[in-house]
């Protein structure tokens, strides 16, 4: 059985807001009741509807969902074709969402995802996802918001497909293309979109939760004014290791750095890097945490998301460098095994972060360059993890999200040893 409690609306935050006037509420959708402040920080979780495929497979009964405060169900996308949703319009359950990955350990359906998420995950509450956090998905997401009718249409059939098949509330991830169309626009589809998704919500008893994805460097695109219709609002704290390659000087750098790097040691990173405490050339707060503090949000609903995986360079061996490669997607296990093929394990204190560097020794896998090349990885460890969570505390947040659970596992490990990033995470939220 679920615990009983208020659910959770979790949204993505993502636009720049120029004020603050109080928006009008139209008369079908009253004011929401402020929401109260939590008594424990959460730690909600993504887990993909890719989780249990491949040779790292993360079926939902072997995770322990213990600490885990919400489980984001992840990977519903928002289409064109009415009813504007991807478990509607996409046939026998292709993107796995109910029976999982066919083909792999699951060979026949026989393995309900959803329903064992929901009888092993118990403790916590489970989102659905929904939004447009893919190009295709976003602007189709953008059309949808362009049309009352088709917007009403889309939040009504994700609220009720998500109530019927037994969630908790849902997520939302809109990731909008920055330079698709004006941020106006974009700040003013969002709040539409929150207001008809918390209308729907507040039908359900008890109340669905309601929680937002945003990104960092966009902060007002969130309206504080209707904050309370809104449970968590999670920044995607992390691929910020690129500094902007518009200024000429595009060097390898951290994905996920809680403080500007050192001045004389990376003189373009301390610059451009961004970071968790959203320092750059000295004390101007450009992003994350402190610009939604900043922005009129209350803290106790902002969540700082931390990174299960990481990005590997190829032909760059540390960061600060001229970038040669495109940095690729890499899981922490990967990470891992790189240090016995070649990689040295380093730590940089002023950002509290975690990084591998050196030559490929022999064989690995893609995408990691081949035997004689140069790599660098940036990425986070447990202790860069600790560091983020204190930090968290410090400020008075309400939590932590992580993307994405399957990232952080290991299926080749001990079963006490396979999510240590997820262990790690529980261990410090808990500490005193």
């Amino acid at each position: 059985m679920k615990t009983p409690g208020t659910l959770l609306l979790t949204c993505v935050v993502l636009w720049p807001l120029t004020g603050c006037a109080q928006e009008k509420r139209p008369n079908s959708l009253p004011a929401t009741p402020a929401v109260e402040r939590p008594t424990s920080m959460w730690l909600t979780a993504y887990y993909g509807t890719y989780s249990d495929g491949g040779a790292n497979a993360m079926p939902p009964h072997e995770v322990t969902w213990e600490g885990i405060t919400h489980v984001i169900h992840f990977g519903m996308n928002a289409t064109t074709t009415p009813p504007y949703f991807t478990p509607l319009t996409t046939p026998d359950d292709s993107i796995a969402l109910f029976w999982g990955m066919k083909g792999v350990w699951n060979k026949e359906y026989t393995y309900s995802v959803l329903d064992t998420l929901k009888k092993y995950a118990r403790g916590s509450k489970l989102l659905l996802a929904s939004g447009g956090a893919y190009g295709e998905g976003a602007n189709a997401l953008s059309w949808i918001l362009a049309d009352p009718g088709r917007a009403e249409t889309y939040a009504s059939t994700v609220c009720s497909f998500a109530r019927r098949h037994g969630y908790d509330g849902l997520e939302l991830d809109w990731e909008p293309v920055f330079s698709s169309e004006p941020e106006s626009r974009i700040q003013a589809k969002m709040s539409l979109l929150i207001r008809l998704m918390r209308k729907g919500l507040d039908t359900w008893k008890p109340r669905g939760i309601l929680s937002i994805a945003t990104t960092t460097g966009v902060e007002k695109r969130y309206d504080p004014e209707i904050q309370d219709m809104v449970d968590q609002y999670n920044i995607m704290c992390y691929d910020l290791h690129q500094s902007p390659g518009w200024h000429g000087r595009d060097v390898t750098g951290f994905n996920a750095p809680l403080r500007p790097p050192d001045r004389n040691t990376y003189p373009i990173l301390s610059r451009f890097n961004y970071n968790l405490e959203g320092i750059v050339d000295g004390d101007e707060r450009v992003s994350g945490p402190r610009a939604m503090m900043a922005n009129g949000i209350r803290p106790w609903k902002i969540g700082v998301g931390l990174p299960f995986f990481g990005y590997v360079y190829s032909g760059n061996d540390a960061p600060g460098q001229r970038r040669i490669g495109t940095a690729q997607f890499v899981s922490y296990e990967q990470v891992i095994r790189s240090l016995g093929a070649g990689g040295q394990w380093h730590w940089d204190e002023t950002t509290k972060s975690p990084w591998v560097g050196g030559t490929i020794e022999g064989t690995f896998e893609p995408p990691f360059p081949t035997a004689g090349e140069r790599f660098f990885v940036t990425y986070d460890d447990s202790a860069s993890i600790a560091e983020k969570i204190a930090w968290t505390k410090s400020l008075g947040l309400g939590g932590v999200m992580v993307f994405d659970l399957w990232r952080g596992w290991d299926a080749k490990a001990q079963p006490s040893r396979r999510e240590p990033l997820l262990r790690s995470a529980v261990r410090a939220l808990n500490a005193r």
